[in-house]
């Protein structure tokens, strides 16, 4: 059902919780993000859930801190957003969190932890080994501006995240990647619909 959504407020008061599979020598950490989409028509919230899987023993680095900033309350009421859209590109193939705060309205800057030792092949590691598809959840990271991604950069991950909203192989080995929804494949799709529109946030 489509809803014009004025914004969506990531809420993660997050669940996490460790869970050991001996068998296969797997640690997987629940990452539970509480969103609350307000509907403009309905002048009414919605609460909905994303659940991802984050393998903490494919990216121990990457998935500890992250454990260790929901817990602090780092990613708390901050609103997903589409970079490229908000920065008046056409096409973005994830949604982001952390990297804006909204203040009055409007989106500004906000500075997230660096996590320079985050697993990817091109930081140095086999990190995660996971593909970037649809649903895939990973750390964001700056490089020089005058090169791509590809080119520079590898040890500036930070702490903002990105959730894959249509596969992309080229972040395969240049991005840190944690690990994948579990539940609430219909609402990033509606999430991803919404963002079609003109809202960026």
């Amino acid at each position: 059902m489509k809803r014009t959504i004025k914004t969506f407020l990531a809420m993660a008061l997050a669940v996490l919780f460790v869970m050991p599979f001996a068998a296969c020598s797997e640690k997987i950490v629940k990452l539970k993000i509480n969103l609350s989409v307000y509907n403009v028509t309905d002048k009414a919230n919605e609460e909905v859930t994303l659940t991802f899987k984050l393998y903490e023993h494919l990216a121990d680095v990457g998935v500890n801190k992250v454990e260790e900033l929901v817990k602090g309350g780092t990613y708390n009421n901050l609103p997903f957003y589409v970079q490229n859209k908000y920065k008046n590109l056409t096409t973005s193939s994830q949604i982001m969190l952390g990297a804006y705060k909204l203040e009055n309205g409007k989106l500004v800057q906000n500075e997230m932890p660096t996590i320079s030792e985050a697993e990817f092949l091109k930081n140095g590691t086999m990190g995660s080994n996971l593909t970037n598809d649809k649903g895939a959840i990973g750390l964001w990271r700056d490089w020089d501006g005058s090169k791509s991604y590809t080119e520079s950069g590898y040890s500036l991950t930070n702490a903002t995240m990105f959730i894959t909203t249509t596969a992309n192989a080229s972040f395969n080995g240049n991005f840190c990647l944690l690990g994948h929804y579990e539940e609430g494949a219909e609402i990033l799709d509606n999430l991803v619909s919404l963002f079609g529109g003109d809202t960026y946030y």
